[in-house]
């Protein structure tokens, strides 16, 4: 096959025939199951890098507003939605590695996140994973997938479930699939009593309705079936203006129920619930589960889905989608500072992430477990960098030596382009490694040491310092801190509390610190909260403090009035 029949090789690929394919071309074969797989994905694509023709199937064709299934060089076309100048170079970078001699491996998997514009303007995360395939046929053949990561993306990993076996994920789907047109609700009455005759009658007559109603080619309208006399209608506004949906729908139930001979007791009702895109979908959710709470058994707890669920109620897991909106704008960062033991001096400080929302605000014990069992843990991450490094600039303006700590999770270490991101975010402000520190906790939370391993070997490659968080309640820093890849040791809270109580500890926390001292590893006390506790840990050989006893949690600007006020600059 021509290397340049990029048609003939769609539709064999697609249909799985191989005419004029050697019975060996193992990679095609290959490329085809990748695309199988990526195909259950209502955004995929699939396309020949070296020749830069790729074909996409409709969502991304529609997504991107692109007038052909088939275009090309489609990763560029993605690069130039992008709206961050640091995606948009690790996007260039990694298609430009990917064609380049250098990238030798004939088969491998990898997967991005990256923030673009949607045509309606709104600002989206995107999720891609990708197989790659090198022959000497194809050079450079590439399946992959993508999903927007949008408002209600928490809400549809949790596989939460209503009452009756309706599941949220099912109507989060159709919502997005539909975004936009007006949607509405309607539970079906008993039938009258000689229709069917018993409870088995009964469900047989709702199943059918329910699938003559779902296969009405009804311009602008579409029903599906929730779960038992529970369904949910869409109509497009511009086919149906507002007054007209909620009519038009129950005339379309009348009508199907005349046609099959079904008579109800009482005429059935279509509630409308309203419009809406982007954040707006969460307060049309809302009402749909209000409408199906009052009618339908629900108990909006009892989550299931990935670690953490369990402990929301409904109602907080809406206002954690919304505050994922257009790039997290819910979420914001708060700074502790560190202090030097030796000089009393603030160093630097930790940032934090922290709900921007007062009165709906949500405490980390709540949504970071959460987050740190889903996707959006990436992207989180990467929206606490983008928010670190302008503070940090900021900061280094006054201390040229201001030392910024952030944390990393397991999730993020998982990110192949975490590295690359944070690299690309130091070059856009013009900042350097050596004004950060890397914090890594012990439950690393991550699969592979080698994942772990790289990632600080990287840091350190930035310039950057690199810290075990909470040392001592686990076991694996322990060997990572006699080879060398930590820097800094943080003592956490819980443990500094413990050797203020217990005198054990605290000879146990001497000896730790001792022992730090002479592999040459720094120690930050955190839990300094008291004059007590400072008159503890000055008697130990630790080199920073942090605590409420030198300053809480505080937002950048209340920080940047501190810092300089403690440089004796004007802020």
């Amino acid at each position: 096959m021509a290397n340049s029949d990029f048609d003939n090789l769609l539709q064999t690929v697609r249909k799985g025939r191989f005419e004029g394919v050697d019975a060996g071309s193992k990679k095609l074969v290959a490329v085809r199951r990748a695309l199988l797989l990526h195909s259950d994905s209502p955004g995929y694509f699939f396309g020949d890098m070296k020749q830069g023709r790729y074909f996409v199937s409709d969502y991304i064709r529609d997504f991107f507003g692109f007038d052909d299934n088939v275009l090309m060089h489609f990763p560029y076309a993605v690069t130039q939605r992008m709206c961050r100048v640091e995606d948009q170079m690790i996007h260039a970078e990694a298609i430009e590695y990917l064609l380049s001699k250098e990238s030798t491996e004939k088969q491998f998997s990898c997967e991005w996140y990256f923030r673009l514009r949607d045509t309606q303007g709104n600002l989206v995360w995107i999720w891609a994973s990708v197989d790659i395939f090198r022959s000497s046929i194809h050079p450079v053949m590439v399946t992959g997938s993508f999903r927007v990561l949008n408002t209600m993306a928490l809400v549809y990993d949790a596989a939460k479930y209503f009452g009756h076996g309706v599941t949220l994920q099912d109507v989060i789907g159709l919502m997005n699939r539909f975004n936009g047109w007006n949607v509405g609700c309607y539970v079906l009455p008993n039938m009258s009593r000689n229709e069917g005759g018993n409870t088995s009658g009964q469900n047989f007559l709702r199943t059918t309705l329910s699938l003559a109603l779902s296969s009405q080619k009804i311009e602008g309208m579409r029903f599906f079936r929730l779960k038992d006399n529970v369904g949910i209608v869409f109509s497009d506004p511009e086919t149906f203006p507002r007054g007209q949906a909620e009519s038009a729908a129950e005339e379309v139930l009348e009508r199907t129920c005349a046609k099959l001979g079904i008579a109800f007791e009482h005429k059935a009702k279509v509630s409308g619930m309203g419009s809406g895109t982007g954040s707006a979908l969460g307060g049309v959710l809302r009402n749909v589960v209000k409408y199906l709470r009052d009618r339908v058994e629900f108990d909006d707890r009892g989550m299931m889905g990935p670690g953490g669920f369990e402990n929301l109620t409904f109602e907080e897991l809406l206002i954690l989608g919304d505050a994922c909106v257009n790039d997290f704008s819910g979420f914001d960062i708060v700074i502790q500072p560190l202090i030097d033991k030796a000089s009393r001096r603030l160093i630097g400080g930790e940032v934090l992430m922290r709900m921007d929302n007062d009165s709906q605000a949500l405490g980390p014990d709540k949504f970071v477990p959460i987050f740190e069992n889903s996707r959006l843990m990436v992207p989180l991450g990467r929206h606490l960098v983008d928010l670190a490094m302008r503070l940090a600039k900021q900061c280094v303006a006054i201390d040229p030596d201001f030392l910024m700590s952030i944390n990393v999770s397991g999730a993020q270490m998982s990110d192949p382009n975490l590295l690359a991101f944070i690299e690309a975010s130091l070059k856009v402000s013009d900042l350097s490694g050596r004004n950060f520190m890397i914090e890594i906790t012990e439950s690393y939370g991550v699969e592979s040491e080698q994942v772990v391993t790289e990632f600080l070997r990287g840091c350190r490659r930035l310039g950057m310092r690199t810290a075990v968080d909470d040392f001592g309640e686990g076991f694996s820093s322990i060997r990572r801190l006699l080879s060398g890849e930590f820097s800094v040791v943080k003592i956490g809270a819980d443990l500094s509390r413990t050797a203020l109580e217990q005198a054990s500890s605290r000879e146990f926390l001497e000896s730790m610190i001792a022992a730090c001292r002479r592999l040459g590893v720094k120690v930050c006390v955190e839990g300094i909260e008291d004059r007590k506790a400072l008159k503890v840990f000055d008697e130990m050989d630790c080199d920073i403090y942090q605590g409420y006893h030198y300053g809480k949690p505080m937002k950048s600007r209340g920080f940047l009035e501190f810092l300089a006020k403690s440089h004796g600059k004007e802020s």
